[in-house]
């Protein structure tokens, strides 16, 4: 829901001022990185650097997109539950992993399920409680000096303090000697 909209422009505002610049932006997550892309101008660099940093730190959650977003993830999780790959992957992580290993995945049925216990109140706290700098890695490519780029990136997130950096603590697991 980053993309959304934040305490300073709306998803209406977000999609003009990308239009005019030409970009396409999007947000994706995972359970262990949000990450997010695009092609910009270098005259454009240091504006959506500034929106970009306003989005990451004071995402608005607007309570009416979230049935729309839950939607589209619902939609995503039936794409995987009739793609074989998908399947196999999601068989893999429950046979290699045991529940509560952080690479062990639920069933695409459960996911389902657990959207309809989404809120924006979840999302809020898990944003304030998670979202952060600290151990986020910008990667800038293209047309620009890195001093410019250090520059920009460190005028627009420099300030930024959020919540601690979490460790991710992965347990060893035994490889399975049957197939379940």
């Amino acid at each position: 829901m980053l993309s959304r909209g934040s305490n300073e422009y709306s998803k209406e505002d977000l999609a003009r001022i990308f239009e005019e610049m030409g970009v396409r932006f999007g947000f994706g997550t995972d359970r262990y990185k949000t990450e997010f892309g695009t092609l910009v101008t270098k005259e454009d660099f240091a504006s959506l650097a500034q929106v970009v940093s306003d989005v990451a730190r004071n995402p608005a959650f607007p309570s009416h997109e979230l049935p729309q977003v839950l939607r589209e993830m619902r939609a995503g999780l039936t794409r995987r539950m009739n793609d074989t790959a998908s399947l196999a992957d999601n068989a893999l992580m429950q046979t290699l992993y045991p529940a509560g290993h952080p690479f062990y995945e639920t069933s695409f049925d459960q996911q389902v399920a657990e959207l309809d216990q989404i809120s924006v109140n979840d999302l809020s706290s898990y944003h304030r409680d998670y979202y952060s700098p600290k151990g986020t890695i910008v990667t800038v490519v293209g047309d620009i000096e890195t001093e410019e780029a250090v520059k920009v990136i460190t005028a627009a997130f420099g300030d930024w303090v959020g919540p601690a950096r979490r460790e991710l603590s992965v347990p060893e697991v035994s490889l399975p000697t049957a197939a379940k």
